[in-house]
């Protein structure tokens, strides 16, 4: 497999998608899991390219563990022009 033909087919879709449709921003919900950290660092040069924002939430539950937490801050931190970590707890 060619990991980087992957990954410029993941951001040539993702750029289509994002322009064809004319949107302004992207949400991206991270876990602190491997495949939400790869996603973000797939599409933040998208973003960056196309003057759009990317925008990082991570909405941690009590099972969560707390270095998948701090994964996800650091990830949104570094990649995402947004980041917040939203409680679900009331």
């Amino acid at each position: 497999m060619n990991c980087k033909k992957v990954a410029d087919n993941i951001r040539k879709e993702f750029k289509d998608y994002m322009v064809k449709h004319n949107l302004k921003s992207a949400v991206l919900g991270l876990s602190g899991g491997i495949d939400s950290c790869v996603v973000a660092a797939l599409v933040k040069p998208v973003c960056d390219e196309i003057g759009i924002t990317l925008i990082g939430r991570s909405l941690p539950i009590v099972t969560n563990k707390e270095d998948e937490i701090k994964r996800a801050e650091l990830v949104g931190n570094v990649f995402c022009h947004s980041y917040k970590e939203v409680s679900l707890e009331t």
